[in-house]
Order: C-alpha cells, then sequence, then structure tokens
C-alpha cells in the first residue's frame, strides 16, 4: 500500500532529510488526516514510513541504562534478515546516534537472541516464542510489529493502518513493565491500550 500525497509519484530514492521530514509531519498531527499537502511531489510505501516511525522511537521513548551491555554500547534496532524496510531503515540510521550511542540496524537469524536488541520490529505475525522470552519482564527490549494482533499476543507497539494513515498504538504497562519510559509528545501521537 502506497500513502500518496496529493497523488503524485516518487521517482528518486528519499534521502534521510525527507524521511526525517515524514516524522515531523508526523508529530504536527499530519498523519491523523489523509498525509494532505505535506510535499506537492512525494508517495512514502507503508515500509518507509514505519521505518522513521522506528528510527525516532530511539528518541522518543527512554531505556534504562541495564539494557545496554555497557556505557558505549551502541543502540541496537533489530529486524528480521528478509524484512524489506531493512533497506530503508539502514538509510535512515547511517551516522545517527541517539544519547551518545551509535546507531546500528541487526538483522536476526532464526535462533539468535533478541535481549541484546533495544527495539525488536516483527513484521506480520512474528515469533511467539520470541515476544514471550521478551514479556518475562527482564528484558529492557521494545516489542513493534505492523501485525493486526500485536497487542493481544503480547506486543507493546503496533502499527496501525486506517484510511491511508499509520498511526501507532501504544499498551503502556507493557512499557512500563519492561521500565522503557516514552515521552509525552510519543504518547499525544498515539493509542493507548490496555489490552
Amino acid at each position: 500500500m502506497k500513502h500518496s500525497l496529493l497523488q503524485a509519484q516518487q521517482t528518486a530514492p528519499m534521502s534521510r532529510r525527507a524521511l526525517h521530514g515524514i516524522f515531523s509531519v508526523a508529530l504536527l498531527g499530519l498523519l491523523y488526516t489523509p498525509l494532505l499537502a505535506w510535499s506537492e511531489s512525494t508517495q512514502y510505501s507503508d515500509d518507509q514510513i514505519k521505518a522513521v516511525f522506528l528510527y525516532h522511537f530511539t528518541s522518543f521513548i527512554r531505556w534504562p541504562e541495564d539494557a545496554f551491555a555497557s556505557g558505549d554500547t551502541d543502540f541496537r534496532i533489530c529486524t528480521a534478515a528478509s524484512d524489506p524496510i531493512n533497506k530503508t531503515l539502514s538509510a535512515i540510521i547511517a551516522g545517527e546516534s541517539v544519547n551518545n550511542r551509535g546507531i546500528e540496524l541487526y538483522t536476526l537469524a532464526e535462533g539468535d537472541q533478541a535481549e541484546s536488541c533495544q527495539i525488536l520490529y516483527l513484521p506480520g505475525n512474528g515469533d511467539d516464542h520470541l515476544l514471550e522470552r521478551l514479556n518475562d519482564g527482564a528484558a529492557r527490549t521494545l516489542t513493534v510489529s505492523d501485525d493486526k494482533e500485536f497487542i493481544k499476543r503480547g506486543g507493546m507497539i503496533k502499527f496501525h493502518f486506517e484510511r491511508g494513515r499509520i498511526r501507532p498504538v501504544i499498551h503502556k504497562s507493557r512499557l512500563d513493565n519492561a521500565n522503557l519510559k516514552a515521552s509525552a509528545k510519543l504518547l499525544q501521537l498515539a493509542t493507548l491500550v490496555s489490552e
């Protein structure tokens, strides 16, 4: 599915600056409307918008120090190896940092442990066993998916699609249980649920 801005086509690859602009628009509330008039010549895919959200979650959620192996450990965003979001996410985070930590994209292979990930993006219906291990209360990993049933399956944030819009749905008590603190800006942008 494509999110059209005035129904125009994008002909060149999206720059990192343009991707950052998408989230800035979201913070201004324009993602609540059918992405009107931000640009007259741009069309963004679901994966591009999700990648921008994942990047900005690094700034709008605070992790405790024990979520990192040491003070100089990079911030790790983990995805499935074959996920189409990887190319866009890799371009966005190249050279970026958050709280004096570099940001790296790590692609999980089958059987990998996700406890060293600060953000884990599980496309589709994801891996329930991995999700169960992370929800034991000890992990400091933000779990995110675009699966419609993700919150019911124990996830923290799901991307909700409605009429050409993407909006994060957050199960705040699960963030609290993992000692992750969402900013007021993110909470204002999101839909909050308890189950």
